[in-house]
């Protein structure tokens, strides 16, 4: 019982590190404008025709 609190305890302290590094919102942000851009021009090719 004592090896599985502490390994919550480790997990949650890793989870609570990485969000509050900024390292996901960054993560989301980047992903989000590749893909913007990348459907922003599969419209502009659309309505090109």
């Amino acid at each position: 019982m004592t090896a599985g609190v502490l390994c919550v305890v480790l997990a949650l302290g890793a989870l609570w590190r990485l969000f509050s590094s900024g390292l996901v919102t960054g993560h989301g942000l980047l992903s989000a404008s590749h893909h913007m851009q990348g459907a922003l021009g599969w419209v502009v090719d659309i309505f090109s025709y």
